[in-house]
């Protein structure tokens, strides 16, 4: 009888191992996963003048991306937006989209940033300039994580006009049944549609939320234009719309396009 107890209770003990082990490798390979995920930051900075916006231009240029690849960040984006849109002016605006392998990586950037002699050395003139009559008037940020099925940033050379696309929604339930949305077959539309998918992401922290942030590359307009007339038209997309788990998902669209910099990396 002792026996048979010992063998039944080390056979608990082995199998009670072995569920832990699967639990902690699900576990492990479960933040695996979460760890590809990207984390990016896009900057909108507002000029008072056309002159402002042109010198902190080329402070970017000559500093600012230097400065940032020095520190390994080989994703860093400065887009303007064309001068008209829709025959309408564009605001004195420029945005900066930074993109970091995790949270650490950001915070490794954001502490070191300011650290090298050199760097301020040769930018001390631009700052000394600017505290005294700053170039822009503020810069907003949003940090975003990358979707779960579209974890990497994808861009290409001959790809030079984006769009960017922020969507509101009403509350933070209804934002992320957006999201389920988008990762539940909205994406694939866009891809099967010729909407080229650059990145998507939820934003952690920012002006404008609870929402999420995603931009598009196009050749030119007319590709633009002609992927979503494919996109409004398909079978897919129209049941996804209709249907009742999505309803009341966005209650704002906020769309812009952007043309990045001769310099810019990406």
């Amino acid at each position: 009888m002792q026996r048979r107890n010992f063998l039944k209770e080390s056979a608990l003990v082995v199998t009670a191992a072995v569920t832990a082990s699967g639990v902690v490798h699900a576990a492990a390979q479960t933040q695996k996963e979460k760890s590809f995920k990207e984390l990016y930051e896009w900057r909108r900075y507002f000029f008072p003048d056309t002159d402002s916006k042109w010198k902190f231009d080329q402070f970017c240029e000559h500093y600012f991306l230097p400065r940032f690849s020095r520190l390994g960040i080989k994703g860093a984006a400065f887009f303007e937006e064309p001068e008209a849109q829709d025959a309408k002016p564009s605001p004195l605006t420029m945005h900066f989209m930074t993109v970091y392998a995790d949270i650490a990586q950001y915070h490794e950037v954001k502490a070191k940033l300011f650290e090298d002699k050199s760097f301020l050395e040769q930018s001390a003139a631009f700052y000394e300039e600017t505290a005294a009559k700053p170039l822009y008037s503020r810069f907003e940020t949003f940090l975003l994580e990358s979707f779960e099925n579209f974890p990497k940033l994808t861009t290409s050379p001959d790809r030079r006009l984006f769009q960017m696309r922020l969507y509101e929604s009403p509350n933070e339930e209804a934002g992320q049944r957006k999201i389920k949305m988008f990762n539940s077959g909205e994406m694939s539309v866009f891809k099967e549609v010729g909407l080229n998918i650059a990145f998507f992401g939820e934003i952690l922290s920012g002006p404008q939320m609870p929402g999420l942030l995603y931009a598009l590359s196009f050749k030119d307009m007319a590709e633009c234009r002609a992927a979503w007339g494919r996109f409004g038209a398909h079978p897919q997309w129209k049941a996804m719309d209709a249907d009742p788990a999505y309803k009341n998902t966005v209650s704002k669209v906020n769309n812009v396009y952007l043309t990045p910099r001769p310099y810019s990396t990406l």
